[in-house]
């Protein structure tokens, strides 16, 4: 979808009435509709694999984050701060750096990701074969 199919007369009004609206966002991460999509796909795995030995769901937890919170801080504030001062600065404080730069704060958690993904992957791995 484009700008332009939206200022065309009628458009809002189908997509609301024919629940469009909310497939447009599937592809978005993080909306209702993609995490739907998401969920089908790991209930269509349990259908055809069967029950999951070991299953992990990950989350960012950026505040507990001190690499990031200093990487953060340091781009935001210009000064660099120690590991400690980073895990000691106010609630406040790490929620407005992680607001303030939410593409930063994804991009790291994506890159943890891939970095625990690439333990599961190596050759003598506990994990036999995986899902990923």
């Amino acid at each position: 979808m484009t700008a332009q199919h939206f200022l065309k007369e009628g458009t809002i009004d189908d997509l609301v009435k024919h629940d469009a609206s909310y497939r447009i966002l599937a592809n978005m991460r993080c909306s209702p509709a993609y995490w739907e999509a998401k969920k089908k796909e790991v209930m269509a795995l349990l259908r055809q694999l069967g029950k999951p030995t070991f299953f992990l769901t990950l989350t960012a937890n950026e505040k507990r984050c001190p690499e990031l919170l200093q990487v953060l801080y340091k781009y935001q504030q210009q000064k660099e701060i120690t590991f400690q001062e980073a895990m000691d600065l106010p609630e406040n404080v790490k929620t407005e750096l992680i607001r303030n730069d939410p593409i930063m704060c994804a991009r790291y958690f994506e890159y943890k990701v891939n970095k625990f993904i690439l333990h599961i992957k190596k050759k003598n791995s506990i994990f036999e074969s995986y899902r990923y």
